[in-house]
C-alpha cells in the first residue's frame, strides 16, 4: 500500500478541529490529495528559506555550512536566520486556537517541531530525517 493510501486510512479514523497548511502550494495539494478542502493557510507554516541553496542540491548547501547546519543551526543564516524560522514556528505553536491539528507542511519545519517537542532539543532538527509524506504525531501542552 503506498504511502498516501496509508496516511489516508490512517488520518480517517482521526478528527481534527482545524487544517492547516502552509502558503506553499504543495502543500494545498497534498492537503487535497488527502481528501481535506477546508483548510486555513499559514505562512508561518512555510518552509525554511534557503537564500542562495534554493532549489540546489541539499548536499551543496551541507558541504558548505556543514557544522553550524548539524550542530547549531540557530547560529545559521540562509535566506533568512533560522531563529527567524524557529521563532515564526513557535508563534504559530503558541498561537493556534485549537486543540486537535493537522498540519501539512515541509521538511525543515516538521524537523523543527520532531526535534523541539519530541527530542526537546531544536539544534538536532538537522541530525534527524523525516521522510516525505510520514505523519509526525505530536502531543503540545501549553
Amino acid at each position: 500500500m503506498n504511502t498516501i493510501l496509508k496516511n489516508k486510512k490512517k488520518l480517517s479514523e482521526l478528527t481534527f478541529d482545524k487544517i492547516f497548511c502552509s502558503s506553499l502550494m504543495r502543500t494545498h495539494e497534498t492537503a487535497i490529495i488527502h481528501g481535506y478542502q477546508n483548510f486555513n493557510i499559514d505562512k508561518r507554516l512555510d518552509e525554511l528559506n534557503f537564500g542562495k541553496y534554493e532549489g540546489r542540491p541539499k548536499v551543496e548547501m551541507q558541504t558548505d555550512v556543514m557544522q553550524l547546519w548539524k550542530n547549531n543551526p540557530k547560529e545559521l543564516v540562509l535566506g533568512e536566520p533560522i531563529s527567524d524560522f524557529f521563532n515564526r514556528i513557535d508563534d504559530f505553536i503558541e498561537n493556534v486556537e485549537a486543540q486537535k491539528i493537522l498540519i501539512f507542511s515541509h521538511g525543515a519545519v516538521m524537523r523543527y517541531l520532531k526535534s523541539k517537542y519530541i527530542l526537546n532539543n531544536s539544534s538536532l532538527m538537522n541530525q534527524i530525517s523525516i521522510a516525505n509524506g510520514e505523519i509526525l504525531e505530536l502531543s503540545i501542552k501549553s
